[in-house]
Formats: C-alpha cells, sequence, structure tokens
C-alpha cells in the first residue's frame, strides 16, 4: 500500500493524497502556504486533521482510544490484556496504517497467519476482539465500512467436555495432602465458581443461614458478565465454610504465609500438581471443576435455566453449547413418546 503524501496543484493549493484499497483519493488543505500544508499533513497521519465527517487516522490512535474509552467498558485487567494483545499483534502483522486503508485481503493474510501459530479458538476470538473495534470506528464516524465483514468465516470445532467423573474426583482429594486445598477443590466442584471469583470470594458474602453465596462485581473485582449474582450453597459445604468463619479471616480462603487472597496463579499450579499426583487426565485443570458442576447437575436432571443461573452464563444458549453433546443423549428415545 502506498503511503500517503502531499503536494501543491495547479491552483496554487497544497492537496494531501491518501489511498483507499489502491484507489487514490485527495483532502484539500485549503492553504498555499507550504509551512502550514506540511502542519496539516502531519496531523493528518497523527489522526488530528478532520476535513470531512470522516476522520483518518492511524490504526493505532484507534486501538489507543477504544482501550481508554470503550462502549461499554473493559470490565477486568484480564480483559484489557487480551484486546491490547490483539491490537500490537494486528499492527505487528499488518503495519500501523489509516483506518480506512486496511482491506478485506489483509484481514485474511492476518488470520492466516495466526492460525499457524494459534488455535482456533484463539484466532476466532482476536476476529472478533479487533472486528468490534473497527465497529466503533464506524459508529464514531471514523470509518464508513469494516474490513472485516467480508473477511473469511472462522468455524470453531464442537466443544469438547472435559470434566471429573465423581470416582476421580474423590482420586484427587485422596491423593492432596493439604487440607486447604481439599476444601478448594470441594468447594470449587459444588459451586461452579470461576477462579478469580473463588480467590475474590469474600466470608461476609456467604450466608449460612440463607444457603447462599453472593458473587460481587465491583471496582476490586468483577465478574465476567459484570453483574453480581447469587449461587446456591450445597448443605455439605455449611460446615466446611463456618470452620473458615471461625478463623476470623476476610476471604473464604487465604494463604498460610501472606494471611491475604490466594494467588490464581499459584491456585492453578497447586491443582495441575495434584491432578498429576492422582494420575488423572492431564487436560484436567482448576476451571474443569466448573465444568463438573453443571455435568453432574445435568446428571441429576435439574433444568438447564437454573444450572445457567447457578454458572452465571449470559444465557441459557451459552449452556447448552457447553452441554450440546449430552443433551443429545438426554433426549434420546424422546420421539417414541408420540402415540398415535
Amino acid at each position: 500500500m502506498k503511503s500517503p503524501f502531499y503536494r501543491k496543484t495547479g491552483n496554487g493549493k497544497y492537496y494531501i493524497y491518501y489511498y483507499v484499497d489502491e484507489n487514490r483519493k485527495s483532502i484539500s488543505t485549503k492553504t498555499r502556504n507550504g509551512k502550514k500544508a506540511e502542519s496539516i499533513f502531519n496531523k493528518f497521519l497523527n489522526g488530528d486533521f478532520v476535513p470531512t465527517q470522516q476522520k483518518f487516522i492511524l490504526c493505532s490512535q484507534l486501538f489507543k482510544e477504544y482501550l481508554e474509552i470503550s462502549v461499554p467498558p473493559i470490565k477486568t485487567l484480564n480483559s484489557y490484556k487480551t484486546i491490547k494483545y490483539s491490537c500490537d499483534d494486528f499492527i505487528r502483522i499488518l503495519g500501523d496504517k489509516l483506518i480506512s486503508n486496511y482491506t478485506t485481503k489483509d484481514i485474511d493474510t492476518f488470520l492466516t497467519k495466526k492460525m499457524k501459530s494459534c488455535s482456533v479458538h484463539t484466532v476466532k476470538k482476536l476476529q472478533r476482539t479487533i472486528k468490534a473495534i473497527f465497529n466503533q470506528a464506524i459508529k464514531w464516524k471514523y470509518l464508513k465500512r469494516n474490513p472485516f465483514e467480508d473477511s473469511q468465516k472462522i468455524t470453531l470445532p464442537e466443544i469438547d467436555l472435559i470434566y471429573f467423573i465423581k470416582e476421580e474426583f474423590k482420586k484427587l482429594i485422596a491423593n492432596t495432602d493439604s487440607e486447604l486445598y481439599k476444601d478448594i477443590f470441594t468447594f470449587a466442584v459444588l459451586t461452579g465458581l470461576r477462579i478469580n471469583e473463588l480467590i475474590n470470594l469474600r466470608l461476609e458474602d456467604i450466608n449460612i443461614n440463607k444457603k447462599q453465596i453472593r458473587v460481587l462485581s465491583n471496582e476490586s473485582h468483577r465478574t465476567k458478565s459484570g453483574k453480581t449474582r447469587f449461587v446456591d450453597l450445597a448443605n455439605s459445604l455449611i460446615q466446611l465454610v463456618a470452620k473458615y468463619k471461625d478463623k476470623g479471616q476476610i476471604y473464604l480462603f487465604e494463604s498460610y504465609i501472606s494471611k491475604t487472597k490466594l494467588y490464581q496463579r499459584v491456585v492453578q499450579e497447586m491443582t495441575k500438581k495434584y491432578i498429576i499426583k492422582a494420575g488423572l487426565n492431564n487436560k484436567l485443570s482448576f476451571h474443569n471443576f466448573r465444568k463438573t458442576f453443571g455435568k453432574w447437575l445435568l446428571d441429576e436432571g435439574v433444568d438447564l435455566k437454573y444450572i445457567s443461573q447457578q454458572l452465571g452464563h449470559s444465557s441459557v444458549l451459552v449452556t447448552e453449547k457447553h452441554y450440546a453433546k449430552f443433551l443429545k443423549a438426554e433426549y434420546k428415545g424422546y420421539i417414541n413418546k408420540i402415540n398415535l
């Protein structure tokens, strides 16, 4: 793609020339002064010159503005890092150009290169993330058309749900020599909490009398949906919670060393350590406690809507997507219930 440039024309005024899909376009600087024209050209490159309703800005500037004033706001630090990584990777591969200069071919090139080094799920996420940013650019009148619209379609493989069968979970507990981690694993598999939700769970948010857990979304920690939800507390967990309430600590689970909430990385590493020690599937991780919670409820014939609410999914459709394979098996033979 050719770079923008400026020059004086026959009428004595300077014009800026740039390219969109290999087609050259021009904008008048409305000045005959060379120094003023140069200043306007530099503003054009920095995205500060707005000669029409459409603003011409570099991709890096768009990404910077999105990260600062995205709509809706970025909810978590992890989400911010994911978006920042996606933006940096996009510019690294395609270069930092005016956003109107990216073509569908550019997008396909970016996705194809990422497919060689990343999983299909990662590339799909990158595509969805940057496409959303370009859509926001259209709303801000920076762009007229999203180059992602006609880019290649990425089809995700069917989700392979890995979970603990009850015998495997009992084996994990038997091979866990830490009482703290025995309690963490038990609590996780009977509540379906995400790891961030669990390590940020305060004792004051567990109501033993109402048998209810309040999973907060606030400034210090946001749930994935950005909303506070309530999860039922199983009878078998009441004694476990009471034991930690008696210790007078703030968080349900705390580090023995620092007496503060646990670090996510440490919990994940310890979980993997005990899974390996128990000789279980090495693809299992802490997140599989959450998947197991939903599967065990489904096995007991629990309504999918209730499972969705407990897991904090945005809709029942998300839950169906994760457990689709088991739902098919559950409904097998129902056709024979129709009698004439």
